[in-house]
């Protein structure tokens, strides 16, 4: 009987993003056992017997450019199909110099229009780009990375949307531990020890009618926090917001009980601290996303979330709106808690989805 064919999947088990979000739903997966999980430190291509390949961002990143292009050089020789999981941070491309080395390119969120994908931003994001035509600020950029892509469009065709941070582990306390684990335990008993979806939200507290904003501001990457300054600016001194440094402690005791939680794009859109506000019941409210393919899609307008324009003109009236609609509040975060629901019971599905991409 032939045996069944798997898919090695290229990683870094010390990095917490790929460990404990962009591999989850695999771990959790009626399908693990169709993949080999391959620790990056221990990896030799000459003993790997599967045929197709997955690189992951997060290892593939801290490589040096020689190394990048060895990797796939042997890579391309030896596998049926090399592909790539960007679980970096951003909807932009980094790895574009490589772009069409790889057989598919799976990404957490994607622009909604490809073509964004073939113009040139300034600081190689879109968002970025959007407060630059509008507000004098220095970029101050270390990457090395070319975010527009110059080759064939047609090729554009094979970025995949797999799935986004949502899906993760936010529920075991044992992130760090599962890290450590992992090369001694393997894939197996990681899945165990993994956290499941909580059977019912906790959303029977008495709500504080206030908008969490407690977000900051770092000063070496200023061009990346520019929309945070202008949101900070926005709420500064209006009591319907609740901003400021806290200790992790009283920060996960406020959110608990908190209206809203206002959530500003970070290196990415995509942000723990909105699924950590939907986890808790409270109301995301962020920046529009419609520029945007994401699952879980918890960024629903007026359905999951409630929407803000990007130079923050109509935060303060949205959120006054919301704090005084307690029938909305209840709404968008019962669905959006909901949507977040249905997801984690799709993983299955959409693991197998992934796996067919590969093998077809």
């Amino acid at each position: 009987m032939k045996k069944p064919r798997k898919i090695s999947l290229l990683f870094d088990p010390s990095k917490s993003i790929t460990v404990n979000y962009s591999l989850y739903p695999i771990f959790k997966s009626k399908l693990a056992d169709e993949f080999s999980f391959i620790d990056s430190r221990k990896y030799d291509i000459r003993k790997d017997t599967n045929e197709h390949l997955v690189v992951f961002a997060k290892y593939f990143g801290n490589l040096s450019p020689d190394e990048q292009s060895s990797l796939i050089e042997k890579a391309k020789n030896k596998y049926q199909k090399v592909c790539f999981f960007d679980d970096l941070d951003g909807s932009e491309i980094q790895f574009f110099k490589y772009f069409d080395d790889f057989d598919l390119y799976f990404k957490k969120q994607i622009y909604s229009d490809l073509s964004s994908y073939t113009r040139r931003f300034n600081g190689n994001k879109l968002f970025i780009d959007f407060y630059r035509s509008r507000f004098e600020f220095e970029i101050k950029s270390n990457s090395k990375y070319d975010g527009q892509y110059l080759g064939d469009s047609k090729n554009l065709g094979k970025i995949r949307l797999c799935w986004n941070i949502g899906i993760g582990d936010y529920f075991s306390n044992r992130s760090k531990l599962i890290r450590i684990l992992f090369p001694i335990v393997g894939p197996n008993i990681i899945g165990k020890l993994m956290g499941n979806f909580p059977s019912a939200p906790g959303n029977d507290v008495q709500r504080i009618k206030k908008c969490q904003a407690r977000f900051g501001v770092n000063e070496r990457r200023k061009h990346i926090d520019i929309q945070r300054k202008i949101l900070l600016e926005k709420v500064d001194g209006n009591d319907m917001f609740l901003s400021g440094k806290l200790d992790p402690k009283l920060y996960q005791k406020e959110i608990r009980k908190i209206s809203a939680v206002l959530s500003p794009f970070g290196y990415g859109e995509v942000c723990f601290r909105d699924f950590e506000a939907i986890l808790n019941s409270a109301v995301l409210v962020k920046p529009d996303m419609s520029h945007l393919n994401t699952w879980p899609n918890v960024f629903k307008p007026m359905e999951t979330f409630l929407p803000i324009a990007w130079d923050g003109s109509n935060l303060i009236s949205q959120v006054q709106d919301l704090l005084t609609n307690e029938k909305l509040a209840k709404d968008l975060s019962r669905n959006a808690y909901q949507e977040l629901s249905l997801s984690f019971g799709q993983i299955d599905e959409k693991v197998k989805e992934f796996k067919t991409l590969i093998l077809e």
